[in-house]
C-alpha cells in the first residue's frame, strides 16, 4: 500500500510461509514479474477497451483535475521554471564558466526539487485534503518560485556576460531561449532611455525591430535627511555600484539651512568622470564638518519597459541585439 512504509519483515514471512507451504512457492517479486507470470499462465487474454475505472472495488477521486485549480497551475510554473530554465541553464553556465557564476550549483537544483516533490503527493497535488495541508503547499511553490528564479537570473546573467555584444554601440540585450528549437515571440525588457529619444528600435544581424514603450519610470534610490553618519553610508553604497550601476551625476548645494546632494545612477559610465570626482570631494569636505542633517535625492536614470518581437532565437540559446533610440516612437 502507497499509505505505509514497506514491510522490513516481510522477506522473513515469505521464508517461513515457504517452509510452512511445501505445495506452493511464494516469491518477492517486482511489478514486470508478475506481469511476466500472467502472461505465461494465461497467454490468450482478453482484450477490453474503454475507461477502466470503477468504485465497486476502490474508491474514485473524481473531479480532481478542477480541484483547488490553483495547485495545478503554480506546480505547472514551478516545474517549467525548473525543467526549462533553472536547471538546464545553470548546467550550461558552469560548463562555460560563465562569471559571477558558483560552481556545484547542483545542491540548490537538488533542493527545489526536494522542496517541489514534497508537494506531489496524491491526496496533496489532486487539492483534497485538508485546508491547512494545501496552505502548506502554498509556502513550498513560494520557496521553489524564489530559489528557481534567482538560479535562473543568476546563471542567465553569467552567460550575458560571456556572449559576444561588439555590434552594440553602448547598451545591448541578451534574448534566451528554453526551447528546443528555434522560436520567435514578444519580449518585455526594461532599457535605459537615452536623452531625448521618443522610441527605441532592438537591432539583430542587420534586422531593426521597432520596440513599443509601455511605460517610462524613474526608480528612486533614497529621498530624504539624513544624519551626517548616514550620509556618508548612503554615499558609499551609490558610489559604489546600487545593483551594478555608474554614478551618471553628482552635485552639491550648500545654499539652503540643509546641504543638498543630488545624484543619477544608470546603466552606462558618467560623461564627465572628472565633475563626478570633484562632487564627491565636495560631499567629503561637507561630511568632515559634521552637519546635523544631510538631504540626499539619488535617482535611477530613466528606464523604459519596451516590447519587441524577437525573431528565430535558437533553441537553447541566445540572440543578441543592440538598443538604438529613435526620434520617433514606433
Amino acid at each position: 500500500s502507497d499509505h505505509v512504509e514497506p514491510m522490513a519483515n516481510l522477506p522473513t514471512l515469505l521464508a517461513e510461509a515457504d517452509a510452512a507451504l511445501p505445495e506452493v512457492k511464494l516469491v518477492h517479486g517486482t511489478l514486470p514479474m508478475f506481469r511476466e507470470a500472467v502472461l505465461a499462465s494465461a497467454p490468450e487474454l482478453t482484450v477490453v477497451e474503454g475507461e477502466l475505472r470503477t468504485g465497486e472495488t476502490a474508491p474514485l477521486r473524481p473531479g480532481v483535475l478542477s480541484a483547488r485549480a490553483w495547485i495545478k497551475q503554480r506546480n505547472a510554473a514551478c516545474e517549467n521554471l525548473l525543467t526549462r530554465w533553472a536547471e538546464p541553464f545553470t548546467a550550461l553556465a558552469e560548463l562555460c564558466g560563465a562569471e559571477g557564476v558558483t560552481t556545484n550549483q547542483a545542491g540548490l537544483v537538488r533542493a527545489a526539487w526536494r522542496t517541489l516533490l514534497e508537494n506531489h503527493p496524491h491526496d496533496s497535488i489532486c487539492g483534497c485534503s485538508i485546508d491547512q495541508v494545501h496552505k502548506e503547499m502554498e509556502r513550498r511553490f513560494d520557496r521553489v518560485d524564489q530559489l528557481g528564479e534567482a538560479l535562473a537570473q543568476t546563471n542567465l546573467n553569467g552567460l550575458a556576460i560571456e556572449v559576444d555584444t561588439s555590434a552594440a554601440d553602448e547598451l545591448a540585450v541578451v534574448v534566451f531561449s528554453a526551447a528546443t528549437r528555434a522560436q520567435s515571440g514578444t519580449v518585455e525588457v526594461m532599457v535605459p532611455l537615452p536623452d531625448h529619444a521618443a522610441g527605441l528600435a532592438l537591432v539583430a544581424d542587420g534586422e531593426e525591430c521597432p520596440a513599443t514603450i509601455l511605460r517610462v519610470e524613474q526608480e528612486p534610490v533614497w529621498d530624504g535627511p539624513v544624519p551626517a553618519g548616514i550620509a556618508e553610508m548612503v554615499m558609499g553604497m551609490i558610489s559604489g555600484g546600487w545593483r551594478g550601476t555608474h554614478l551618471q551625476e553628482l552635485s552639491l548645494d550648500e545654499g539652503g539651512e540643509t546641504p543638498h546632494i543630488e545624484a543619477q545612477v544608470g546603466v552606462a559610465p558618467p560623461e564627465d568622470p572628472d565633475a563626478i570626482a570633484s562632487a564627491q570631494e565636495a560631499i567629503r569636505a561637507m561630511l568632515a564638518g559634521e552637519p546635523a542633517a544631510v538631504s540626499i535625492h539619488a535617482l535611477r536614470e530613466p528606464m523604459a519597459l519596451a516590447r519587441f518581437c524577437a525573431r528565430d532565437v535558437p533553441g537553447m540559446g541566445c540572440k543578441a541585439y543592440a538598443v538604438r533610440p529613435l526620434e520617433a516612437s514606433a
